[in-house]
């Protein structure tokens, strides 16, 4: 359905950086693993697996807690540089499929892509993402496409769990409606953020853009306030 209203696309492969980390070591992935800052004992978690979560270990946590609550933990810690080579090859396979690719400065793996005008060669915008999904898939990277109106709702959902197969939005309201459900924990903000927020009952997306950022600012922080 043409809504008239201009479309973007946001590409998001989750935990980029474990991701990666995966890929150089196959062997870890069937074991507790764990991305933090450094390998040292005072580094905090920044990724992990669903078998490092399943023992104990939250991101934010310190590594050296996680190694004692996890005998089997495997943690590495991702180069810049590594991870801008990673960026750049994703971006260079986005690029067959939109002349119009950016990468999220702030946010190594998430991309953002003009789907405009590409229905005459990949029939629709569900089967763009589709598209898109089996292409990284195949060069090793587990991606989600939302095609949406917004920026930030689109981001919510691509973040939220409810696009994990990719979702294409059929109008500016059904996106609206959607992302406001995304919880916060959902979102990538700083756990402590996130944890002291819902204690306050604000514990969705649709209530955190109920408050003014003077407020956020005040009661939260600078990052609240700028998302």
């Amino acid at each position: 359905m043409d809504t008239g209203s201009a479309r973007i696309a946001c590409l998001r492969v989750p935990a980029l950086p474990l991701q990666l980390v995966q890929r150089q070591k196959p062997a870890w992935r069937e074991r507790p693993l764990v991305v933090a800052e450094s390998e040292r004992p005072l580094s905090l978690v920044l990724h992990l697996n669903r078998r490092a979560r399943r023992a104990g270990i939250r991101r934010g946590m310190r590594l050296g807690q996680a190694h004692s609550l996890c005998d089997d933990l495997q943690a590495a810690a991702v180069a810049e540089e590594e991870l801008c080579a990673a960026v750049e090859e994703i971006l260079q396979a986005l690029l067959h499929y939109s002349p119009a690719v950016e990468p999220d400065a702030g946010r190594p793996g998430i991309f953002w892509l003009d789907p405009s005008g590409l229905q005459g060669l990949f029939s629709d915008h569900e089967r763009w993402a589709q598209r898109l999904r089996r292409e990284l898939l195949g060069r090793g990277w587990v991606a989600v496409v939302v095609v949406g109106f917004n920026r930030l709702l689109a981001l919510a959902l691509a973040q939220g769990g409810a696009a994990r197969r990719g979702l294409v939005l059929r109008d500016p309201g059904q996106e609206r409606h959607l992302a406001g459900g995304v919880g916060l924990q959902n979102l990538e903000l700083p756990p402590e953020l996130a944890e002291e927020m819902a204690l306050l009952g604000v514990d969705t997306l649709d209530k955190l853009l109920k408050l003014r950022p003077a407020d956020l600012l005040l009661r939260y922080g600078p990052q609240a306030a700028l998302l």
